[in-house]
């Protein structure tokens, strides 16, 4: 009787060690969510996905930090600090979703470089960077800051900002403007300096000439 009782017991193991696994329900549901998770990662829009960099420029979907430290030249402090915010949880950065690198626009110019202007929202700043890239747009050649603006702290302080215009598809120009603040100096100055810079044959951002102007503030 004894050796009946292991006998079954013994085929009753065997059986189990044999028996394919299943999945519960919970971990479908986070396979599931792991796997939209990486297609977003990879960059897709609708049905599109994007197969590189300059695809993912093309397309507007926000930019990594991988992609940003390995596709441009880009490394300022200042530019990567929404990196840094993004891995915070406190209420005080609600607004972190918003932070980053996306693309603001893109062209090829007629030297075939492809043009990019990718635009950075940190906390209280907001920065546009013009990038030359090569013809396959992995390599990024130059880059310049275009345009960059902070918060404001009040009327009376020294205050200056920076626009730019795309004049054609190899030259751009930047317009600085700093307003001194104070508003009880009698001979208070606005200064507008307008510099004017082109895309060499080689991919190289060069100035080509700089105009300084000051007018009253109105």
């Amino acid at each position: 009787m004894r050796t009946k009782c292991l006998l079954i017991i013994f085929i009753l193991l065997a059986c189990n060690s044999h028996k394919p696994e299943t999945m519960t329900n919970d971990a479908k549901k986070i396979a599931a969510s792991d796997s939209v998770a990486s297609d977003n990662n990879n960059g897709t829009r609708g049905n599109n996905i994007a197969r590189n960099f300059w695809d993912s420029i093309v397309m507007g979907l926000k930019l990594s930090y991988g992609q940003i430290t390995r596709y441009t030249a880009i490394d300022s402090y200042s530019a990567m600090d929404s990196f840094y915010i993004l891995q915070y949880d406190s209420a005080e950065f609600n607004f972190r979703e918003t932070l980053g690198f996306w693309p603001d626009s893109a062209f090829t110019n007629s030297h075939n470089f492809k043009v990019a202007i990718l635009k950075h929202s940190g906390p209280n700043c907001m920065t546009k960077f013009l990038l030359v890239f090569d013809s396959t747009g992995k390599q990024n050649i130059s880059y310049s800051v275009i345009e960059e603006g902070c918060d404001r702290d009040g009327e009376d302080l020294p205050y200056s900002y920076q626009e730019y215009r795309i004049l054609t598809d190899s030259t751009f120009e930047t317009i600085e403007t700093t307003d001194p603040g104070n508003a009880n100096i009698t001979d208070r100055h606005i200064t507008t300096g307008i510099t004017k810079w082109k895309i060499t044959g080689r991919g190289m951002i060069d100035s080509i000439g700089r105009t300084i102007r000051r007018r009253k503030p109105k």
